[in-house]
């Protein structure tokens, strides 16, 4: 075996080199990322054989001052950080200190720049200074690399040559959609292949769609949908597509955090959640996102070139990008049909979708219940029903208690129906409960709800039970929590109480026809008679029972008569 030694510095430098500038596409991204922390706005591109042979920066950013221009190809030499704490929260784009070492021990390098009234020009080699002079121009800077990989031709040899003109393109074309401010142009062997002015005195929404057109097809900026968005802790802005332009390839994806370009991975599946059975699973909606949260949120020093991030709490930043981007979709989706002037609406607080019960099998048998009974009006929570058989009588359906008894039953079989929301809603809990709900999620679950974690205090809730309306979600959720937390039983089926609690929820101030129907003829079928707590649901008043009422009436009317009849005599 080998003994151990210490490697020298030029060959420290290419390994280091080797992580940071695997391409040339690395060396552009690390020199305009440069060129933005020195708030420039203009930045040229030129490249010259893919960039092996050259790549030419140029900038109008703050310039490099002479005692900085010393220390730039140095390793671990940055203006960017002084302590490790700093590394939690980095605001630039650049901050290891190692672009400039690592480009400068592979290939020929001259930075011409000026900060104040003095320019200089240096050039180096194997990360060396080889000569300088003072060399005047306007403020900003000029970096040259030429000859990439000169002196690594296995690395040389490695590469691909064809492949990266697309590959820097996209770059470029990435970085603009990010920095609308900054005028970009890119050259690609003499030929201008980018030119991206800027809009001036616009909104952000008008900037990003004005870029957008120098960019991308006309599909894409027609059927794209803005998004702006913010809470607390995060800020979203960008453009999704329309759900009919999700194609199976994965094109124009794009995805910034706090202006930094990242593997479009980290956000894909919360994006896709967003757009929901809008569209097929294996398809992938184009987009252009870009997500601000406070560095502290992001850890982004865990990729040599920072293609990856991490967020501290990702499960958040998820539900925050599907949240709205269900919004925006929900927004800007048009109604199918507009409903005529004579169409019922149902004001009841209890709300049933005229499908809830309906299949073919049932459609034939209601069909025979509805030749023996008929509906004929809603009294408070009973329903007055009149069978056809004239000797039949009258029927009184108890409503509360029919309903009762069938989201029961439901309960025990855990065949409890939910209502998804459109658009997730916020639930707010004491900070003594979260612990308790994030533990009783699955419990929840089969009780109706479905719901995550949002936040401090904060879940989202995704769907309800089918006998809610939406706008008691809160004030039930509360009750039934305090509910779950005074009953420990883990079999909640078996316990009668919380079974109570849930179904008292349901109101009934008005019921259309149909839906009375549908709850009558389900009891009926079913042959049920009485609620889950013993209350009876129907009541049958025949005609003899009639005839006696009115009977019994007419003979105390004629016992008032005729004690009317003596006082007066």
């Amino acid at each position: 075996m080998a003994t151990i030694t210490i490697l020298n510095n030029d060959t420290i430098n290419k390994i280091a080199a080797g992580e940071v500038v695997e391409s040339p596409v690395a060396v552009i991204k690390e020199l305009v990322e440069n060129s933005l922390d020195s708030r420039a706005t203009s930045i040229d591109i030129e490249v010259e054989k893919q960039g092996f042979h050259k790549i030419k920066v140029q900038d109008n950013g703050s310039g490099i001052s002479f005692e900085d221009l010393m220390l730039c190809t140095k390793r671990h030499a940055t203006s960017k950080i002084q302590h490790v704490d700093d590394l939690y929260a980095i605001s630039t784009l650049g901050f290891r200190g190692e672009a400039l070492a690592a480009i400068s021990s592979i290939s020929k390098l001259h930075i011409l720049t000026q900060k104040n009234t003095i320019g200089h020009s240096a050039y180096f080699e194997k990360s060396e200074l080889v000569r300088h002079e003072k060399k005047a121009r306007k403020q900003g800077t000029t970096i040259e690399v030429l000859s990439l990989f000169y002196n690594v031709p296995v690395r040389k040899n490695f590469l691909n040559e064809k492949t990266w003109r697309f590959q820097i393109e996209k770059l470029i074309e990435a970085l603009s959609l990010c920095y609308l401010d900054v005028k970009w142009s890119l050259k690609m062997d003499q030929k201008e292949v980018l030119f991206a002015p800027v809009l001036k005195e616009a909104t952000l929404e008008e900037k990003l769609i004005h870029r957008c057109q120098y960019l991308f097809p006309e599909e894409f900026i027609n059927g794209s949908i803005f998004i702006n968005a913010k809470n607390e802790r995060f800020r979203l802005h960008g453009l999704i597509t329309r759900p009919n332009l999700a194609t199976k390839a994965k094109k124009t994806q794009l995805f910034f955090v706090n202006d930094r370009l990242v593997n479009t991975h980290l956000c894909l599946d919360a994006i896709k959640s967003g757009y929901g059975t809008m569209i097929d699973a294996f398809t992938y909606p184009p987009f252009c996102l870009f997500l601000h949260t406070p560095a502290s949120f992001v850890d982004v020093n865990i990729h040599p070139q920072k293609k990856q991030v991490r967020f501290k709490e990702k499960g958040h930043v998820d539900m925050f990008l599907k949240m709205h981007i269900q919004k925006a979709l929900i927004k800007d989706a048009k109604p199918l049909f507009t409903p005529s002037s004579n169409t019922y609406t149902n004001t009841s607080s209890f709300h049933l979708k005229p499908a809830f019960f309906e299949t073919h099998e049932q459609e034939e048998s209601m069909l025979d219940i509805k030749e023996s009974v008929r509906i004929l009006h809603q009294v408070e929570d009973y329903a007055l029903c009149r069978h056809n058989d004239d000797n039949i009588g009258f029927l009184f359906c108890h409503l509360k208690s029919a309903l009762e008894k069938k989201y029961f039953d439901l309960f025990q079989n855990r065949q409890i129906g939910s209502h998804s929301l459109l658009i997730p809603q916020e639930f707010h809990c004491h900070q003594k409960d979260t612990v308790f709900i994030e533990k009783n999620i699955p419990l929840l679950k089969t009780l109706g709800f479905i719901l995550e974690p949002f936040g401090p205090k904060v879940f989202a809730v995704y769907s309800f039970p089918a006998f809610l309306n939406d706008g008691d979600i809160n004030e039930y959720l509360l009750d039934l929590i305090e509910n779950l937390k005074e009953n420990k039983q883990k079999l909640y089926m078996e316990n009668k109480k919380i079974m109570k609690r849930l179904i008292g929820k349901i109101q009934l101030t008005h019921f259309s026809k149909d839906e009375l129907e549908q709850v009558v003829q389900e009891m009926i079928e079913k042959k049920i008679a009485l609620s889950p707590f013993g209350k009876p649901i129907f009541y049958h008043m025949g005609t003899k029972e009639l005839d006696k009422l009115f009977e019994k009436n007419y003979e105390t009317t004629k016992k008032i008569d005729r004690m009317d009849a003596r006082v007066r005599s």
